[in-house]
């Protein structure tokens, strides 16, 4: 299941449940929005060289004030959740690398992160989801040339595929960031490659460059927060 490409591994793997239809997270009005960025709590998190992206956009996706968890030790918990991710996975055993984003939503509501998860289907329910509830979690093929970043972190969605990668969506901007010399919606978009990568470890992607991963096979999932009552710390 796993692939190394330029020092990184690569082993996020699709599910595509039809069942997931069921639990949409757009189920509104579109919003009145025009921008938004979520805040993480947790800083810029690091996989290194190990294939953790499912549990690392999983805990960065749960780190939003919004979530109402504070985590004592971030890093340490998203390598947790994608050991744990193998073991409740569509796949059976433990011996293999990778997992699916919905084994993450899983263990998050085991793991007391989340109350359960819903689903976007397509470009512009991910953007709606951002601009009035929360951060996006996506598992997408990632692609060549998206390991070259502009020095202000926008990459060309193009190049064969290196592997499949999960991240975490913080930001849309509908009208473009004129700082970026960017005339045209925009996602900004945590990575789990530490503050080297792109803009102090964030992406941004383009809206038809966003809206061609996800036509590529790929899942976006939207974590719930926790009642009021159940708040606590998580190690």
């Amino acid at each position: 299941m796993a692939t190394f490409v330029h020092g990184r591994k690569f082993d996020w793997e699709p599910n595509h449940d039809p069942k997931s239809r069921n639990f949409r997270a757009v189920t509104g009005v579109m919003s009145l929005r025009t921008s938004r960025r979520w805040v993480l709590r947790n800083g810029v998190l690091d996989q290194g060289e190990e294939g953790a992206c499912v549990g690392h956009g999983t805990i960065n996706a749960a780190s939003t004030p919004r979530m109402r968890i504070i985590l004592p030790d971030p890093q340490k918990t998203a390598f947790g959740m994608y050991y744990g991710s193998r073991r409740i996975d569509e796949w059976p055993g433990e011996d293999y690398d990778g997992t699916s984003v919905n084994a993450g939503c899983k263990l998050a509501v085991e793991f007391g992160l989340a109350s359960g998860y819903r689903w976007c289907f397509g470009v512009e329910e991910v953007a709606q989801v951002i601009l009035d509830k929360s951060p996006v979690i996506i598992g997408v093929n990632y692609l060549e040339d998206m390991f070259n970043p502009s020095p202000l972190g926008l990459v060309s969605v193009s190049g064969a595929v290196a592997g499949g990668h999960c991240m975490c969506v913080i930001g849309f901007y509908r009208n473009g960031l004129a700082g970026l010399g960017i005339n045209e919606p925009v996602f900004c978009v945590r990575q789990s490659w530490g503050t080297s990568f792109g803009a102090h470890g964030n992406i941004f992607i383009t809206y038809d460059g966003m809206n061609k991963l996800l036509q590529d096979q790929g899942e976006a999932a939207v974590l719930e927060p926790i009642p009021y009552a159940s708040i606590g710390r998580v190690s």
